[in-house]
């Protein structure tokens, strides 16, 4: 596609014109509505499509992909703002309790004795005195002492980031001058509008574009990447709550076994009492024992033939067994046999014919 000198501005003001709603976005957005009325539409169009790519990410951390150029553009809108906030306390002056490293020496400073009564105040309550000045005047400056150490600490290290914080608002200031810089060098070429642009400058065009659009694909797979995951996750889900339904099926069968097999020890005594009896009442051609009746839980196996489960002369038993098998297999089929036995008092003639 051949290269135009409206190309680049045309591309920043295409991505400008719809704004985002991230409220991350708004101060991206004032800057540029400031530069805009200042008659620099390039800068504000690159303000806009910065906070239309990354502000719905926003506010980043260090070393993740965008990091370096949210940060450049929000220093480019604090200083069109007239603002200059702190990365972790905005505007709060307080940073992890202690003074912003942003803020000057005279604003940072505060009575000495004031705030050793407040730090050891502090440590106090923490030992369990909620009171200030504590009862024993001993206590009273071991606390002041500790709160001494403390501050001397906190001290330390607000300068440290004092002198850091300078350090990156050099660094900011001068990006923010050859920003300017190149700002009004693109607005006279562009204003000259005869020769089409030198071939350097729409390579660095295409560069910057197409770190646009690298930035652009590595956050669309991050999506794709918490996408797969959220699936992965609900997959295994839904494969431990299969695995704990089919622990409470192996459950339930081992408590209808060991019930089986307590019915099954029962039912062998009584058939072995009914036999005693049986063989005792053999002498009285006038007695008879009642039929017995049992219910045998059947399923039926791929063969054709029904596979014996069980038999229990209660019938709620047999109905037992059958759901347990229909439990684990909701496609068996299954029968309940109810099986008669009777008892009949032989006559005094053998089955050999001989007789007593």
């Amino acid at each position: 596609m051949p290269a135009t000198p409206d190309r680049p501005a045309d591309q920043l003001r295409a991505a400008a014109e719809r704004r985002t709603t991230w409220p991350t976005a708004a101060p991206l957005q004032q800057a540029a509505d400031l530069r805009r009325a200042a008659g620099d539409p390039l800068l504000a169009n690159w303000l806009d499509a910065t906070a239309n790519a990354l502000a719905w990410l926003a506010p980043y951390r260090d070393n993740e992909p965008g990091y370096g150029m949210w940060e450049a553009a929000l220093a480019v809108a604090r200083q069109f703002l007239g603002t200059t906030q702190c990365g972790e306390c905005r505007d709060t002056g307080a940073c992890n309790g202690g003074p912003c490293p942003l803020l000057t020496a005279e604003e940072a400073r505060e009575p000495s004795a004031d705030r050793r009564d407040r730090y050891a105040a502090a440590m106090a309550l923490r030992d369990g005195h909620p009171e200030w000045p504590v009862r024993y005047e001993d206590d009273e400056q071991d606390y002041r002492r500790r709160a001494d150490a403390v501050m001397a600490v906190a001290d330390a290290e607000q300068a440290s980031l004092r002198a850091e914080a300078e350090g990156l608002d050099e660094a900011l200031r001068g990006a923010i001058s050859a920003s300017e810089k190149d700002g009004a060098r693109l607005r006279a070429e562009l204003a000259v509008a005869a020769p089409p642009a030198p071939a350097d400058r729409a390579a660095e065009v295409e560069d910057l574009r197409a770190e646009l659009d690298k930035l652009i694909r590595w956050h669309k797979e991050d999506g794709a990447q918490a996408v797969k995951a959220a699936t992965t996750i609900k997959r295994l889900r839904a494969e431990r709550a299969e695995l704990s339904r089919q622990l409470d099926c192996l459950r339930g069968d081992m408590r209808d076994m060991e019930t089986s097999l307590r019915e099954q020890d029962g039912e062998f005594e009584r058939i072995r009492r009914a036999a005693g009896e049986a063989a005792a009442g053999a002498h009285h051609p006038t007695e008879a024992h009642p039929p017995s009746v049992e219910y045998i839980a059947e399923v039926l196996e791929l063969d054709g033939a029904w596979e014996y489960l069980g038999a229990h002369a209660d019938p709620a038993v047999a109905t037992r067994r059958r759901a347990s098998i229909t439990r684990r297999h909701p496609d068996a089929e299954t029968r309940t046999v109810r099986k008669t036995t009777t008892y009949i008092v032989e006559s005094d003639t053998v089955v050999s014919g001989v007789t007593p």
